[in-house]
């Protein structure tokens, strides 16, 4: 849901969101991968690179603790230096 919030410019209503994913996930691994994934390419948006950077780090750390490739792929790109100079989230 979050991610499509983003595809509508939606990014505040998106933030929450995933705020509320990451913070829900619990044990689950892939499901707070995500989350914090789709929290950095929000902070991007906002031109907050710093804590883009270190909700990416956490991302790919997190994804790394899963046994699935997608989160792991996802938290890769948020952290992808192509995605700091990217103004946009599309």
């Amino acid at each position: 849901m979050a991610e499509a919030l983003t595809r509508l410019k939606k990014y505040e209503r998106a933030e929450k969101l995933a705020e509320e994913s990451r913070d829900l996930a619990g044990n689950d691994h892939e499901r707070a991968s995500s989350a914090l994934a789709l929290l950095a390419l929000l902070s991007l948006q906002k031109t907050e690179s710093n804590e883009a950077a270190s909700l990416a780090a956490a991302a790919v750390e997190m994804a790394d603790r899963g046994n699935s490739s997608e989160p792991r792929a996802k938290a890769r790109i948020a952290m992808s230096p192509e995605k700091s100079s990217t103004p946009a989230i599309h």
